[in-house]
């Protein structure tokens, strides 16, 4: 999506790559409708903002004038504006313009969308305190090695701390722990956090939540970056679950039991 000045709106359009299938653009975010002739969609005004990364009161102002000419062309219509439809070039080549993404508060509403368990990572770090952070982004990543993968903020205190633990302890919370998994997340250095919960601590150094669902000792096996994230892998050594147990559930910003648990 480009538009060269607020002045001449004609000259806003969606850039597309030319094998781009005609439902590919309707079922594209903040695409409301597209013209019979496919030369023209209709684009929410508030995606269109949100795309443009407006995000302070000067750029507002001039976004609002851009709509607003628009509006007067007869461009602006229940909350849309028509956008002329321009066919780039193959698809193959999209290494040659930078990619679009979605503003960082409409990710953050489409990831709330997706629900998860969440883990305690605690560990004792040599001459140190436990320490213990929440994790809500993790996967089953291989059987051989056996690999758990977790997703940490680069700007996490905890981790670096936890990372010189021998071993890991990895809990997943149960459905009665949702105000512990609330305590967990709360931006401390991760020592004190423990004080307050009942917890394991082994010979191996891994730490464990009682009452979770289940429960692993891990290692650190290696780390990734991902963007403004690491993603660390664990490697499970020995793992087990309770009985008649169900985990808590990380969704729309809040902790949940999963229904008929």
């Amino acid at each position: 999506m480009s538009v060269e000045s607020s002045e001449d709106f004609t000259k806003l359009s969606l850039e597309i790559a030319a094998d781009v299938h005609p439902f590919e653009i309707t079922h594209a975010r903040g695409v409301k409708d597209i013209d019979p002739s496919g030369t023209h969609v209709w684009f929410t005004v508030d995606v269109l903002r949100d795309l443009c990364q407006v995000y302070d009161e000067s750029l507002d102002n001039s976004f609002d004038q851009m709509i607003s000419k628009a509006a007067a062309h007869g461009w602006v219509a229940d909350g849309s504006v028509r956008v002329h439809i321009a066919t780039g070039g193959d698809s193959a080549q999209e290494g040659s313009y930078a990619p679009m993404h979605p503003g960082e508060s409409s990710l953050k509403d489409v990831f709330r969308t997706m629900p998860s368990g969440v883990l305690a990572l605690a560990g004792m770090p040599e001459l140190g305190h436990p320490v213990v952070m929440a994790v809500s982004s993790f996967t089953n990543v291989s059987m051989r090695p056996p690999l758990l993968g977790v997703c940490i903020r680069r700007e996490s205190a905890t981790w670096p701390q936890l990372a010189k633990s021998p071993n890991i302890g990895v809990s997943l919370l149960a459905s009665s722990q949702g105000s512990l998994a609330l305590e967990l997340s709360a931006p401390d250095q991760g020592t004190e956090r423990l004080s307050r919960i009942d917890y394991v601590t082994t010979n191996s150094g891994a730490v464990y939540i009682r009452d979770a669902v289940s429960w692993c000792q891990t290692r650190l096996f290696e780390t990734h970056r991902g963007g403004d994230h690491l993603i660390a892998l664990l490697e499970i050594e020995r793992c087990a679950k309770s009985v008649g147990s169900h985990p808590v559930v990380y969704y729309e910003s809040g902790f949940r039991a999963i229904a008929g648990a």
